[in-house]
């Protein structure tokens, strides 16, 4: 097992290959620094309720610990305010990536942040408007499908270039049809 310890004001802990079943366990954490910031949308209002995520960048060319860190959940996640204000308290030192997501937008991010201890660092996020996408999902008597998966994937000469991504995410079938068969999508790009 990997054993992670979190806790507001310290940087993460981590042990690796902890065997079950066992006894003292044990993590030290050390005292870790701020990270905080803005989510504002392209006319420089702030953005609420946008969750930014940060995933920690590894610094090897192992791509079998690359895809492993990409394929975990972030290192922790912070959700703006009214002010579209955020904050961390949890990062340690280091290289990291932040998603930033929001009803209505398309999904930002900003790569290889680094974060240096002791410091506080204010990071700031623009956001652009979603572009979106609404339908109905019916069954061949035409009554409407509730509860139906819905995976939009850009195809065709619009669709964005490939990047390297931030994190693999297995959730991409987030939107699902509601008791009238119908979705929204609108944080496309």
């Amino acid at each position: 097992y990997t054993v992670r310890a979190v806790a507001e004001g310290y940087i993460p802990g981590e042990l690796g290959d902890v065997p079950a079943p066992r006894a003292e366990v044990d993590v030290t954490l050390q005292k870790g620094g701020v990270v905080g910031g803005v989510v504002r949308d392209t006319s420089g209002n702030p953005v609420d309720e946008a969750v930014v995520k940060a995933y920690q960048e590894l610094e090897t060319q192992s791509v079998f610990k690359i895809i492993m860190a990409k394929a975990r959940p972030p290192i922790d996640a912070a959700k703006s305010n009214s002010g579209g204000q955020f904050q961390f308290k949890t990062l340690g030192p280091g290289l990291y990536n932040f998603l930033i997501e929001a009803g209505g937008y398309q999904r930002g991010e900003q790569t290889k942040v680094r974060i240096t201890p002791g410091q506080t660092q204010n990071l700031a996020f623009t956001l652009k408007p979603g572009l979106g996408l609404k339908g109905i999902v019916t069954g061949p008597g035409g009554e409407p499908v509730s509860g139906a998966k819905i995976r939009l994937t850009p195809t065709g000469t619009g669709a964005a270039p490939r990047k390297d991504q931030v994190n693999i995410s297995f959730d991409a079938d987030k939107i699902t049809t509601d008791d009238q068969g119908e979705f929204i999508a609108d944080t496309l790009e």
